[in-house]
């Protein structure tokens, strides 16, 4: 905390600054604790406080990340994604190319034609085979 020149520190009413002036004080961080600090510069005439209200909320085991920690670990997750792509594309890579040499010697059919033409649009339906249920009907 900064106070606009030297002067004196109070902790919830009491005098902290331990007969030192100073234009800064530090606070030890504690996870349970509040408190309302003020100081009161040396300006000549008049006492003027500033007020800080101090309230830190954290866990214990907490760390701070920097940039680089989170930048590898974007770059490690990025190189680990392409080596198991690669992993991956060789192994169906071999599996298709056994496949294709399986297709390419397959022999011509006897007679030289080829499959036979299915019949036109849709054939009509058998009036013996078809169901006779409620909902099977258009009306």
């Amino acid at each position: 905390m900064s106070c606009p020149g030297k002067g004196s520190w109070f902790d919830d009413g009491k005098d902290i600054t331990n007969a030192i002036e100073n234009e800064t004080y530090t606070v030890k961080y504690e996870n349970s604790k509040t408190s309302q600090f003020y100081c009161v510069p040396k300006l000549g005439s008049g006492n003027i406080k500033y007020h800080f209200y101090v309230r830190g909320k954290g866990c214990e085991k907490c760390f701070e990340l920097d940039a680089m920690v989170i930048g590898l670990a974007i770059i490690a997750d990025v190189v680990i994604t392409v080596v198991v792509m690669m992993i991956i594309y060789g192994c169906t890579k071999k599996n298709s190319s056994e496949g294709s040499s399986k297709a390419s010697s397959a022999h011509p059919r006897p007679g030289g034609r080829g499959p036979p033409v299915p019949s036109p649009d849709y054939e009509h339906l058998n009036p013996r085979t078809r169901s006779q249920d409620p909902y099977s009907m258009l009306h």
